[in-house]
């Protein structure tokens, strides 16, 4: 667990997730979902659930992603 959510940070700070979102931003804005869910969904794939959640609770923290959106997701 701990290792995968050490690779999904590495490759957040790399911008690969972020290069990956723009990829994934059509579908993302067909489904309605903002720019922002593409790292949880990457997380989700990569590392798991848990880790998703985690990472969903930072984000709606810091204000970036509202419950509204998370429970779509």
């Amino acid at each position: 667990f701990v290792i995968a959510l050490l690779f999904v940070n590495a490759l957040r700070q790399t911008g690969s997730v972020d290069a990956l979102g723009n990829v994934l931003s059509p579908m993302l804005n067909t489904l309605n979902l903002p720019d922002e869910t593409a790292l949880l969904v990457v997380t989700k794939f990569i590392a798991g659930g848990t880790a998703m959640m985690g990472l969903a609770v930072d984000l709606i923290d810091e204000g970036v992603l509202s419950i509204e959106v998370f429970n779509r997701l």
